[in-house]
């Protein structure tokens, strides 16, 4: 099922650019993605949650069942985290950006590109919780299938 999403983010993305005439390789920016995973994994491992976040992924995808709620729970937690940091880093790596872009503002040239990329911060923030989602709730789910073993 989390196939699905992926495919639909994707999807959007392909046909977005399809409709606009942009081509995919203008959405890549390997720095700007490099700044959010630099910013995000510092934060889970400060928190102590990284094992927790990659536990996440283990009980939705690898279909691995958790041992107890407490797992469960730090996982959404993990996950929460990541996504907050994801788009909160997304946003200050895209004002910084413009801070750059302003200061350099009497070369029109660069101006363009640099608004661009600028942009993109967002949207690789906004992207990456997209997919994030999913997991998130389905760990929610198995939360609530948990507590009803239990009664």
């Amino acid at each position: 099922m989390y196939l699905i999403s992926i495919i639909a983010v994707l999807g959007l993305v392909a046909f977005t650019c399809m409709t606009g005439g942009i081509n995919i390789v203008a959405l890549l920016d390997l720095p700007t993605l490099i700044l959010l995973l630099f910013i995000t994994v510092p934060m889970l491992v400060s928190a102590g949650l990284l094992k927790d976040f990659n536990r996440a992924f283990r009980f939705v995808i690898g279909k691995k069942k958790a041992d107890s709620l407490k797992e469960l729970r730090r996982s959404i937690e993990a996950l929460s985290l990541a996504i907050k940091t994801i788009q909160c880093s997304g946003v200050l790596i895209s004002s910084i950006e413009v801070i750059v872009m302003l200061r350099h503002a009497d070369r029109l040239e660069m101006i363009g590109p640099m608004v661009c990329v600028s942009i993109l911060a967002v949207v690789y923030g906004i992207g990456l919780s997209l997919l994030l989602f999913p997991i998130r709730t389905q760990l929610q789910l198995q939360v609530i299938e948990y507590l009803s073993e239990e009664e």
